[in-house]
């Protein structure tokens, strides 16, 4: 294979996932603002003493503290990688919410990113190589 061939074939390899990117960043880039979000519960975020606590102590009450003290101040149901989540942006960002909304947008460019890679790979797989390049998928 010559060199302009692989340079072609990389540039390809890149297009589908850099088009992923692309489109999120479009979505979701707006939401990248310095102030809070009405929509955002107050209970989880600027209320909610137990995930704005710098220590990490408060990863195993997240984790394993089913008391209803705990489960009241998190919330009724079990959602142990939100609240971690949530806690982690208190622990690098503090309140200033630009970052923990630049954290979802980043992690909104993943999932996209892995569901790109899963559509073209369940497309290749039932159609083969040949028609992801005849559709444009972009492996």
């Amino acid at each position: 294979m010559t060199s302009l061939n692989a340079i072609s074939l990389n540039k390809t390899k890149t297009l589908g996932p850099s088009i992923v990117c692309l489109a999120t960043l479009i979505a979701f880039g707006p939401t990248v603002h310095p102030s809070y979000v009405t929509l955002d519960s107050a209970w989880l975020t600027t209320g909610n003493a137990l995930l704005q606590r710098g220590e990490f102590d408060v990863v195993s009450k997240i984790w394993t503290d089913f008391s209803v003290g705990t489960r009241l101040t998190l919330g009724a149901e079990y959602l142990p990688v939100r609240d971690t989540s949530v806690w982690l942006d208190f622990l690098v960002f503090g309140e200033r919410w630009a970052g923990h909304h630049l954290m979802n947008l980043l992690l909104y460019i993943i999932a996209a990113l892995l569901f790109h890679r899963f559509a073209v790979n369940t497309w290749r797989d039932f159609k083969g190589p040949e028609k992801a390049e005849e559709w444009g998928l972009w492996c």
